[in-house]
């Protein structure tokens, strides 16, 4: 848990006092704007915490990382390359073994333990969406459906499709 005094956030005030007004309001389309609003102050608040360095292990800490966050940024945004730890280290612009024990201490876990979560959470999104299989398993970096069920099943204890109906029923 992260306390954070309203003092601290005076760059927020703007966005809190509207979020505020359109909350207690009954004007058309409030609901909406409020939505909106606070998928603003969610960035703002992540934005604050990673330029103050507030978090000190995990996701938040590697993107305040000067280092890491390149590598983050490539696998989440090109996650259907075949990215290794050379390439990853590459992007951050460090040897692979400094790279590796870095990305370790900072997120706690393996930077492609940490690159397959994030294929296959984006995978069980474009499932939900209706995208067919072998469509998602391309997307999120697999060389085909078969490599991907056996990812998806590893993971998750069930194929994407048994994983889909159990969902739907």
């Amino acid at each position: 848990m992260v306390v954070i005094p309203l003092s601290q956030l005076t760059h927020l005030e703007a966005v809190l006092t509207l979020l505020f007004d359109e909350a207690f309001s009954e004007r058309y389309g409030h609901v909406a704007s409020v939505a909106h609003l606070l998928d603003l102050l969610l960035i703002l608040l992540i934005r604050h915490l990673v330029a103050e360095k507030i978090c000190e292990a995990g996701v938040l800490a590697a993107l305040s990382h000067p280092r890491l966050a390149s590598s983050l940024e490539v696998m989440h945004n090109q996650m259907d390359e075949p990215w290794t730890i050379e390439t990853l280290a590459q992007k951050a612009g460090m040897s692979r073994a400094r790279f590796a024990a870095v990305f370790q201490q900072t997120l706690g876990q393996p930077p492609l333990t940490y690159l397959t979560e994030v294929r296959l959470l984006k995978a069980q999104q474009l499932l939900l969406a209706g995208q067919p299989i072998k469509s998602v398993a391309l997307e999120v970096g697999y060389s085909g459906s078969v490599a991907f069920t056996r990812a998806f099943s590893r993971c998750f204890g069930t194929t994407p499709a048994q994983w889909l109906a159990t969902l739907q029923a």
